[in-house]
């Protein structure tokens, strides 16, 4: 027989030894308490925990051990269970060597045949790990909830698991609404891109780009503008933050995003923007015979018939803003010719042609213009490539040059000039639909007939 002795500890040999080894082997927190609710017996994990309170301290009640503002709730709770309470969780905190430290108890109460408590049981364990998680849990929600900025959380697979207040205020969708939906029910689409000035290729690229920036593990984060629509169907401009999410191994497991609303910004800049030009094409104005009221006319003239002809939104506003640069380029003719109140001899209308190079050479270079500067050069190109200054033809002159050229005939003809008197819409109209194939665009001019009455409104909303 092997008399080496064995490194295990002796097995008691009674039930109640067994108990008593089992409860100072737990790590959980063991307290028996009489009905006066003094501490009788704490095992050794509970001593451990709570220090010099249970091991220096003769007489202990459960009242001692919490921190202040927990007492009360421990002692109700104790004398709840004296009382035949079922047992419910119990979370306090009590100041330990450690620091600050939470437990979970329960209260337990063994009675004799009699009814009458013999003694009472507080038993659990020491969360403070788990609770400070739960805490930290609470405050970040409690900021994302309250934060200034919408906040929107997805799945990888792309499914809303989390929006707070300010997602629900911006796009009018609660978090029930939201959640398990994916984010793309906020994407108005390529159409409305395309309305506002941003074409397909450009479309596929921005969130191609985007997707390529979430999932490189350096990179991890896009930032962009993008088009949103509301819950309501209105649009937005939203400037969006995203960033992907990565477990210990790296591998993407959600999306947090924050949009930020641009709408006021946009429309601040674009009535910046507007109110610029316009103050330009005045400036230059100034020099001829021409008022602002005809500048006003011919960008309305412009964008009614861009509408007409289908063209994306964007295009059609800027076409608006854009066609009363047609004439900048007088600003580099001589008095002498510009404001000559007779028709001009040969010469003098060769150098009055020279204005639509003159415009162009003024606008290229500046990219926020180009779409002035085509229509500066193009504006007095005709269909049959008799016009100047480059004698283009057809498609070869810029669709903004070909729409403006039917706005200012139109408007030049209705209006008075020193050499002649003002010709009635009737005529006007005429003229523009025999010069349908020769000086215009036919499909302009067909424009045009769909909304020549828009014409003659637009000429006496804004008459000189």
């Amino acid at each position: 027989m092997d008399e080496t002795p064995s490194p295990l500890r002796e097995v008691p040999d009674s039930q109640e030894d067994l108990h008593r080894t089992l409860v100072e082997a737990m790590d959980a927190l063991i307290l028996q308490l009489d009905p006066q609710g003094r501490v009788t017996y704490a095992n050794p994990a509970a001593t451990r925990l709570l220090g010099k309170v249970l091991a220096e301290t003769r007489e202990v009640r459960i009242g001692d051990l919490p921190r202040e503002e927990d007492r009360g709730l421990v002692e109700r709770s104790f004398r709840r269970a004296l009382e035949g309470s079922p047992a419910v969780p119990l979370l306090w905190k009590a100041p330990c060597p450690e620091g600050e430290r939470t437990f979970l108890t329960r209260f337990s109460v063994a009675r004799r045949p009699d009814g009458s408590v013999r003694a009472c049981i507080a038993h659990g364990g020491d969360v403070t790990d788990r609770a400070r998680v739960e805490e930290e849990r609470k405050l970040f929600y409690h900021a994302l909830q309250h934060a200034v900025h919408g906040m929107c959380i997805t799945d990888v697979r792309g499914r809303i698991l989390y929006v707070n207040r300010a997602f629900e205020e911006l796009y009018g969708f609660t978090q029930e609404e939201a959640r398990g939906k994916n984010p793309r029910i906020l994407n108005p689409g390529r159409r409305v891109y395309r309305e506002w000035g941003v074409d397909e290729e450009t479309y596929d690229r921005l969130f191609s780009e985007m997707w390529e920036a979430l999932l490189d593990p350096e990179r991890g984060a896009w930032e962009g503008e993008l088009i949103n629509r509301r819950r309501d169907g209105s649009l937005m401009w939203v400037r969006l933050y995203i960033s992907s999410i990565r477990d210990v191994r790296g591998d993407v497991t959600a999306f947090f995003a924050t949009p930020m609303d641009l709408t006021a910004q946009k429309e601040q800049e674009e009535q910046v923007r507007l109110e610029t030009y316009r103050a330009i094409t005045l400036t230059a104005e100034m020099r001829d015979e021409e008022t602002g009221a005809h500048l006003v006319r011919i960008g309305a003239y412009a964008r009614l018939l861009a509408e007409t002809l289908g063209l994306p939104g964007k295009f059609a506003r800027d076409l608006e803003l854009f066609a009363p640069f047609h004439d900048i380029g007088k600003v580099g003719i001589p008095d002498r010719i510009l404001l000559a109140p007779r028709k001009l001899d040969p010469d003098e209308f060769e150098i009055m042609k020279s204005h639509a190079l003159i415009g162009y050479n003024i606008l290229k270079d500046k990219p926020s213009l180009a779409l002035a500067a085509e229509i500066a050069r193009g504006h007095h190109e005709r269909w049959d490539g008799s016009g100047y200054p480059s004698h283009l033809k057809e498609t070869e002159i810029p669709l903004a040059a070909r729409i403006t050229a039917v706005a200012d005939v139109y408007d030049a003809l209705r209006s008075r000039r020193p050499y002649k008197a003002p010709w009635d819409h009737p005529r006007t109209a005429e003229h523009i639909r025999e010069q349908g194939g020769i000086h215009f665009d036919p499909s302009v001019v067909e424009a045009f007939f769909q909304v020549q009455e828009g014409f003659q409104e637009i000429f006496r909303k804004h008459a000189s």
